[in-house]
């Protein structure tokens, strides 16, 4: 094989890479999208208004050093909800993890962030097994 040779091979191999990259980008942004439009859809539905997406924040939230919850929370843009002007969304795998759970929560006090709008469902979650057990 000569050195033309292995130059083309290099070139046809990096435009593989190249195109398999913006490929995954697509998917990766298709799924992104397809999450937000789920997302925004239950603050529609749970709070009667209609929502903008305003921005995304990770959020890692831990309890006794271990790690409660990970993921993107996203804030939302109210418009028609008659006490509340952002709400936070986001969602996780269910305990089977075929199927996604989806939160929204409006920003009211003591909700005033993407992190304590977390925490606040992970209390309510736990107020809600305590009270099932009881």
């Amino acid at each position: 094989m000569s050195a033309d040779d292995v130059e083309t091979v290099i070139a046809a191999l990096e435009q593989t890479i190249l195109s398999f990259e913006k490929r995954q980008k697509g998917w990766v942004k298709l799924i992104r999208e397809a999450g937000l439009d789920q997302l925004k859809r239950a603050v529609e539905t749970q709070h009667g208004c209609t929502a903008t997406v305003f921005q995304s924040v990770p959020v890692k939230e831990t309890f006794g050093g271990k790690i409660v919850w990970e993921g993107v929370v996203y804030t939302f843009s109210l418009t028609g909800h008659p006490t509340a002007r952002r709400a936070y969304a986001w969602s996780s795998s269910t305990e089977g993890g075929d199927k996604r759970r989806f939160f929204a929560m409006l920003h009211q006090w003591p909700v005033t962030s993407p992190v304590k709008a977390v925490r606040a469902a992970i209390m309510q979650e736990l107020r809600a097994a305590n009270n099932s057990e009881a």
